[in-house]
């Protein structure tokens, strides 16, 4: 018999996905782009940075198929809070479409990674933010709950998007 490692984290980053989906359903990647009336991320920029830390998530499960190039960590690593920045940065990146293709695949791969053995036996510690010895548990942890803080983002610049 199989087991079943991690649901609570694989539901957690699923449901994550899927909300992006939801959210950016219908939107054009010009949209996603566009200068919104608040000093703050764009739409492509956020879900670009969402991509971001999943491919740190994965390369902390071990998981180094992520096609996810320095250049694209480079456009989407820092939580910019600026308009003009984050502009700049998803305007170095991948467009809407594409984010969204990458978004499936790092999915897949997070759900693969996860169903694979439990979060507490994935080896090793590294530095995270202050921590010199956080576990993988402690990274992807704290990783679904940026993600989800980036959901709530997301979600307030599509209402703003279509209010527009």
């Amino acid at each position: 018999m199989s087991e079943n490692h991690n649901p609570i984290l694989r539901f957690m980053f699923q449901r994550g996905a899927d909300q992006i989906k939801e959210l950016c359903e219908g939107i054009s990647n010009a949209d996603s782009l566009r200068e919104m009336p608040l000093d703050h991320n764009c739409i492509n920029y956020t879900v670009g940075h969402m991509l971001q830390s999943r491919n740190h998530i994965l390369k902390t499960l071990g998981v180094e198929d992520f096609d996810w190039p320095e250049a694209l960590a480079d456009s989407y690593s820092g939580n910019i809070g600026t308009t003009e920045d984050a502009l700049a940065g998803a305007g170095q990146g991948l467009n809407l479409e594409q984010l969204l293709a990458k978004l499936d695949e790092s999915q897949a791969l997070i759900d693969n990674a996860l169903s694979s053995r439990d979060i507490g036996d994935f080896p090793g510690t590294r530095q995270f933010f202050d921590n010199p010895e956080a576990t993988a548990a402690d990274v992807v942890g704290f990783m679904s709950w940026h993600e989800s803080q980036h959901l709530g983002q997301l979600d307030v610049l599509v209402q703003v998007l279509r209010l527009a």
